[in-house]
């Protein structure tokens, strides 16, 4: 069900200097250090666009300048992808600017009604050779998308609170907020599906996001939250 990605090109990354970074910091996730803002743009395809045909997910995650930091593709078989669409187990693979791996998240096949309180949604997230980071684990609820950011120790640091399942549509030119908060319920950033234009909107799957969090969060977190926005855009914004 999952194919290995050790094979599979991706997506192309370029990167101003690295910072310096404690060593704490994980090699490869030296680009999130003191960083509070992430773009995350989507290729759009044309077979997306003129067919229903499931297409690869590919990204681009640039900095607040504009700078490609890292580059991201699905590696998930065309099989899985028609058969299962957006409720589709799923792999990706995190790159930087010598497109080697520096991240692996891996989306198990899960349920997509949001009523139906079992297989909810979920994404791990890892190193190359199998470290946990962290993962992001969706809560029913029958209002609105829930998640909660839990820790390579498998305790829950952040909590996302998307919007309302009943909202506007996707062409009336509004951005959609899935707000970052901590545990105690306050609000430390967000993540915003961008609006895109009419026919983007109408027409493809591909979306674009901005994600912003406080500067000094442990870089494993940021890059759960990365992955909170993959989780997202396969499944509750379709």
């Amino acid at each position: 069900m999952y194919p290995s990605p050790s094979n599979v090109d991706v997506l192309p990354a370029t990167a101003p200097p690295e910072p310096m970074a404690p060593a704490s910091v994980p090699s490869g996730l030296e680009s999130l250090y003191n960083v509070n803002h992430l773009s995350v743009e989507q290729s759009l395809s044309c077979c997306g666009v003129f067919t229903t045909y499931e297409t690869r997910k590919e990204y681009s995650i640039k900095n607040i300048k504009g700078q490609i930091l890292y580059g991201a593709k699905e590696t998930t078989d065309c099989l899985t992808r028609q058969c299962w669409r957006s409720a589709r187990p799923a792999r990706f693979k995190i790159v930087d600017h010598t497109k080697k791996e520096v991240v692996h998240m891996r989306r198990p096949l899960s349920c997509s009604s949001c009523w139906i309180p079992c297989c909810l949604q979920s994404i791990e997230v890892s190193m190359p050779k199998g470290e946990t980071l962290g993962s992001v684990r969706q809560r029913w609820s029958p209002i609105r998308p829930l998640f909660h950011v839990i820790n390579e120790y498998g305790k829950t640091v952040l909590k996302i609170s998307g919007p309302c399942y009943i909202q506007c549509c996707s062409f009336c030119n509004c951005e959609v907020h899935y707000k970052i908060l901590a545990v105690d319920g306050s609000k430390i950033g967000r993540i915003t599906k961008l609006w895109s234009g009419v026919f983007r909107e109408l027409f493809s799957d591909s979306n674009n996001y901005d994600i912003k969090f406080p500067p000094d969060l442990d870089v494993k977190i940021k890059a759960v939250l990365l992955a909170a926005c993959f989780l997202i855009d396969l499944q509750l914004v379709k």
